[in-house]
């Protein structure tokens, strides 16, 4: 689970074929995705092909062989139907993409009636990019081989501004630290939304094959793997969280600040709505020493914290901050806990000394998991100390920090100095 230090010149090599792919697909359109589909067709023949001499071949010799005629059977099909009907497989990745273009449309029309229900300003974006999304979706659901086009346009964009972001990492790496601070960071270009909910999982997949949790192991606040590039400590930690299981998988994201661990929600059952997507946003207040083996066992999670050294001004900041958030909350009492199946806010509140609010008014008093979530809510704090996360899409994801404060504690920046797995 070492964290692979980020190199100049794999930075600049990474930017400068993202943006190279990104300029190609501007320039052939279409073609590219025809070859791509061609190139496809070819690799299901071959393997196809490759299946059934195998077959016929242990079969001869008189060994076992765990091919089955019917799946090297499908493989070639599968690959003459992508070489003799390309246009159809144009059509699919078109209504593919237009599927995906109305999900994201409805989540911020969505985000757009929460934040208009709690008469939050600076909404109308979320209305004009929703409507925009449908729109375009529907072009697609319509007529995808005519708009693929448009996609691919699209495609080819991101691509150049993602590369653009290594760029903007390879100019942090090899200027003086003195002069990294003008060059901060107020808005990331990612990875698609669909990838950043699984880098949690991936991330899980990969602890667990470099540790082996132990049945005998106590389970306590203290790390069971650490990297670290200073010898101070953090001045606030974000913890990742990572699990196997149901929403778990998403990921989930709170931070600890002067020993209180701070996370937002949502945790009232009685209010949740939407297959759990929406419910009243509850901030609590919990030690953290007490909080990380109960997250540890009670939800079965591994947690990935990464320590963040502030300057006394950035502290100040964070602290009115909270002060801020503080003014805008009042006290909130989970159902009295009665047993192991209980809620898991009267389960904390039992284990473990914690404070639990609603927010009176603003943005966070509907939580929403694919708008205003946990990790909205971490990086408002982490932000007002100038460390800023934004993405242009308005989705971020547990995803989206891990990959970010991973990048970070890989690089020669002193702003994230150590990273801890609790397992």
């Amino acid at each position: 689970m070492y964290t692979k230090k980020m190199n100049a010149l794999r930075l600049f090599l990474t930017g400068t074929i993202l943006i190279g792919l990104g300029i190609f697909i501007l320039n052939t359109g279409i073609f590219t995705l025809q070859a791509m589909f061609y190139i496809f067709g070819i690799a299901f023949l071959v393997v196809g092909i490759s299946n059934i001499l195998r077959l016929f071949i242990k079969k001869i010799i008189g060994k076992d062989t765990a091919i089955h005629i019917s799946t090297a059977l499908i493989n070639i099909a599968v690959g003459i139907v992508i070489l003799l009907y390309p246009q159809m497989q144009i059509s699919l990745f078109g209504i593919i993409c237009g599927l995906y273009a109305l999900l994201i449309g409805a989540i911020r029309l969505l985000n757009y009636y929460i934040l208009r229900r709690n008469v939050v300003t600076g909404r109308l974006k979320d209305l004009l990019l929703g409507i925009l999304y449908i729109g375009l979706g529907g072009f697609l659901l319509f007529s995808p081989y005519l708009y693929v086009d448009v996609v691919l346009n699209i495609i080819a964009v991101y691509f150049i501004l993602y590369g653009g972001t290594y760029y903007n990492d390879w100019i942090s790496e090899i200027i003086p630290n003195t002069k990294k601070d003008y060059l901060k960071r107020k808005i990331r270009i990612t990875m698609p939304v669909f990838i950043e909910f699984m880098i949690p999982k991936f991330v899980l997949d990969e602890i667990n094959q470099f540790l082996t949790p132990s049945d005998e192991k106590e389970i306590d606040a203290i790390p069971d793997f650490e990297e670290i590039k200073s010898d101070e400590e953090p001045d606030i930690e974000v913890f990742v969280h990572t699990s196997s299981k149901g929403f778990g998988m998403m990921g989930h994201v709170d931070i600890c600040f002067e020993g209180k661990v701070i996370s937002y929600g949502n945790y009232d059952t009685h209010s949740q709505r939407l297959f759990e997507l929406i419910g009243d946003g509850v901030l609590f207040f919990a030690n953290r020493e007490e909080y990380i083996p109960f997250v540890i066992k009670d939800s079965e999670k591994t947690l990935i914290s990464f320590g963040i050294k502030l300057d006394e001004v950035q502290k100040e900041q964070v602290r009115k901050r909270m002060e801020e958030i503080k003014a805008n909350i009042y006290k909130w009492i989970p159902p009295f806990y009665v047993g192991r199946n209980d809620y898991y806010a009267s389960r904390l509140n039992y284990h473990v000394p914690t404070e639990f609010y609603k927010f009176k008014k603003g943005k966070f008093k509907t939580f929403f998991v694919l708008g205003t979530n946990c990790v909205l809510l971490a990086d408002q704090i982490v932000g007002s100390a100038g460390i800023d996360i934004l993405k242009m899409n308005g989705i971020i994801t547990p995803g989206t920090y891990y990959e970010y404060l991973n990048k970070e504690f890989g690089s020669k920046n002193m702003l994230v100095i150590s990273k801890q797995i609790y397992n």
